[in-house]
């Protein structure tokens, strides 16, 4: 069985996507997060008569820049250029 979901990830422009998953698929959704790690999932049971899973992904916000002529790592006064 091989799944796409990685590509959808990919390049779907919105903030989340849901995808309908047979039980034993979960693994390979959990790969497609390690492909794309700009994404968090959350799995629940789809109550559809065919059953499965619901893996609801949401787009991780991206990170805050720090201000400038601050370090990002402890805001310490530090020149960057």
């Amino acid at each position: 069985m091989s799944l796409e979901i990685s590509w959808y990830l990919r390049f779907h422009k919105g903030a989340s996507i849901a995808f309908l998953v047979a039980q034993d698929a979960a693994p390979q959704v959990e790969h497609a997060l390690h492909i794309e790690p700009r994404w968090d999932m959350a799995l629940s049971m789809h109550d559809g008569p065919e059953g499965g899973l619901r893996a609801q992904c949401t787009r991780r916000l991206p990170a805050a820049s720090p201000p400038p002529g601050k370090d990002r790592d402890n805001g310490n006064e530090k020149d960057l250029t």
